[in-house]
C-alpha cells in the first residue's frame, strides 16, 4: 500500500492586538518571512472589512495554531533564519532584520488595497476642497497622554501627546504664507481637541463614522482607515513623533509628505519646529530619529517648505478594491 504524505502548512499569525499602523509594520516582517520560507499569512483584523491585504486571508490562530507556536516580539538576523521550519509563528512585534525588511517593504506596501466606496468618500473630500493648499495635522491624543500643558519632553514620556498650542503655533506661520490653506485634521481622544483649531482656522475631516469597537482611549470618532489613507495624501503633515500613524501616512503610503514635528524637547515659550525624512524607512529608524533629534530644525517662517501644493489622491484610484 502506497503510503501517503500530507504537505503540512506553514501559518504567520497577526493578531489585533495593537494599533492598525504598527500591525502594518509586522505585516512588513510577515511578508519577509513569507519570500524567504514560504509561510501563508493570515490576519485577525477587524479592519479587513475595507481594507484588503493581497496574499493573505482572514483568520486566528485557535487552539492549535497557538500549540508549539513560535512567539516573535524581537527577531534578529539569527531568530529570522531559525524561523524556516517553524510550522506556527504568530507575531508580536514589528521590530526584524533590516537587510530582509528593506528589501521588502514598498512591496508589502503595495499590498494593500482599500474599499471602493471608502476611497470614494477620501478622494471627495480633496474633490470638494479642489485646487487649495492642504496640509494634515495629525493629533495623537487618548492614548498619548498629554504629560504637561507648558513644556513638551519626550525624554518624560515617548508616548506622549503633543500639545494643541504647538499645532496651533504651526498652523498660524502656515496661513502667515499660504492664507487660503485648509487643514485635514485626524485625532483620536476628545473631539472638544480638534474643536479648539476649528475656532481659528479652515478645518475639514473625512466624514466616516469609526465602526469599530476599542480601547476608549484609543478610539477616534472618525473612521481610523480612512483618516491614515486620507493623511497620506497631504503634500505636509504636522505630524505626532514615534507615531506609527503619521509614520505611515506621511512615509510609506502615497508620496512623500513633507513630515513637520516638534523637537524633542521645547516650551509653549519657545516653541520649535524639525523635519524629519524617512521616506521608505522602517518604523525603527522614525522612532529613533523622534527620539533622539535626527532632524533638521527650521525657521519658524518654515522657510523653504513648499505649502501652495494640492492634495495628491489620484494614487487611491490603484488602491481601490474592486
Amino acid at each position: 500500500m502506497k503510503q501517503r504524505y500530507v504537505e503540512v502548512k506553514k501559518r504567520i499569525y497577526i493578531e489585533a492586538f495593537c494599533g492598525l499602523c504598527n500591525r502594518l509594520e509586522i505585516f512588513v516582517l510577515a511578508y519577509a518571512i513569507h519570500r524567504a520560507f514560504g509561510h501563508e499569512i493570515v490576519l485577525g483584523w477587524p479592519e479587513l472589512d475595507v481594507l484588503q491585504v493581497e496574499g493573505t486571508r482572514r483568520g486566528t490562530p485557535g487552539l492549535w495554531g497557538r500549540w508549539g507556536a513560535a512567539r516573535v516580539r524581537k527577531c534578529d538576523s539569527q531568530s529570522f533564519q531559525n524561523l524556516a521550519h517553524r510550522r506556527n509563528i504568530i507575531l508580536r512585534g514589528f521590530s526584524g532584520p533590516e537587510e530582509w525588511m528593506n528589501a521588502v517593504y514598498e512591496e508589502a506596501a503595495s499590498k494593500l488595497h482599500l474599499q471602493a466606496s471608502l476611497a470614494d468618500e477620501v478622494m471627495a473630500v480633496f474633490r470638494r476642497i479642489g485646487s487649495r493648499p492642504v496640509v494634515g495635522v495629525h493629533l495623537r491624543q487618548g492614548d498619548f497622554p498629554l504629560l504637561s500643558g507648558q513644556n513638551y519632553d519626550l525624554s518624560q514620556g515617548g508616548l506622549c501627546a503633543v500639545p494643541v498650542w504647538w499645532y496651533e503655533w504651526v498652523m498660524q506661520a502656515i496661513v502667515r504664507r499660504q492664507p487660503d490653506a485648509c487643514f485635514l485634521v485626524c485625532h483620536n481622544g476628545e473631539t472638544k481637541t480638534a474643536s479648539l483649531l476649528k475656532k481659528n482656522f479652515d478645518v475639514v475631516e473625512v466624514p466616516v463614522a469609526n465602526p469599530y469597537r476599542s480601547d476608549p482611549r484609543h478610539r477616534s470618532a472618525r473612521h481610523p482607515v480612512a483618516d491614515l489613507f486620507a493623511l497620506a495624501c497631504c503634500p505636509v503633515i504636522l505630524a505626532t513623533p514615534v507615531s506609527s500613524f503619521s509614520h505611515y501616512a506621511a512615509n510609506v503610503l502615497g508620496g512623500e509628505s513633507v513630515c513637520l514635528l516638534p523637537p524633542p524637547r521645547m516650551s509653549v515659550g519657545e516653541p520649535a519646529v524639525v523635519r524629519i525624512r524617512g521616506h521608505k524607512r522602517l518604523l525603527d529608524h522614525w522612532v529613533h530619529a523622534c527620539l533622539h533629534g535626527k532632524n533638521e530644525p527650521l525657521a519658524p517662517s518654515l522657510e523653504g517648505i513648499e505649502l501652495d501644493r494640492r492634495a495628491d489622491f489620484q494614487w487611491l484610484d490603484s488602491l481601490r478594491d474592486q
